[in-house]
């Protein structure tokens, strides 16, 4: 209504365009195997998933408290991050340097913080883990000679027991 009283009405339509934001889908990473190529793929959706451009922000570096205390660039030793999502390692994973005893860690995490930008400029980042690990066998097969096979005089206690079990048994049923 106008000031001097007349009125007027008329149907506009209004759409309001939601714009996707950026999500990283990946939620981890396979473990490297020590000695093997690595090979993961990143994946993102939202945004303009078609153009997504990958980056590694930072290697986290925890104190002996376990709080943050810096941000190292990159990835673990013989690792890449290509723009398309591809984390790979093209030469054989090496594993942890030994500790002073000489001794190796037959697993090492390490945390980092992966980022992806579409041509928008929109980003998501993620925390992800990369386990190196040393390839373990399932099962050891027992070493030579360890009589594992044979009944010892370790298992003489049992094999009594067992055995006034049955005769007990057998007693039972003959009376």
């Amino acid at each position: 209504q106008d000031t001097s009283g007349a009125e007027d009405n008329a149907t506009f339509s209004l759409a309001v365009r939601y714009d996707e934001g950026l999500e990283i889908e990946t939620r981890g990473l396979p473990d490297a195997i020590v000695g093997k190529t690595y090979y993961a793929r990143l994946f993102a959706r939202g945004g303009d998933a078609e153009d997504i451009k990958w980056s590694v922000i930072c290697m986290p570096v925890l104190n002996d408290k376990g709080e943050l205390a810096s941000c190292r660039d990159g990835l673990p030793a013989g690792f890449t991050l290509s723009e398309d999502g591809t984390i790979s390692a093209t030469e054989p994973v090496v594993g942890p340097e030994a500790d002073e005893q000489g001794h190796r860690a037959p697993r090492t995490a390490y945390s980092i913080l992966v980022e992806a930008r579409d041509e928008k400029n929109r980003s998501a980042v993620r925390g992800l883990s990369i386990t190196i690990r040393i390839d373990e066998p399932l099962y050891a097969p027992p070493a030579e000679g360890c009589g594992c096979g044979s009944v010892g005089a370790g298992a003489a206690p049992t094999v009594l027991l067992a055995l006034t079990g049955v005769l007990g048994l057998l007693r039972r049923r003959r009376s």
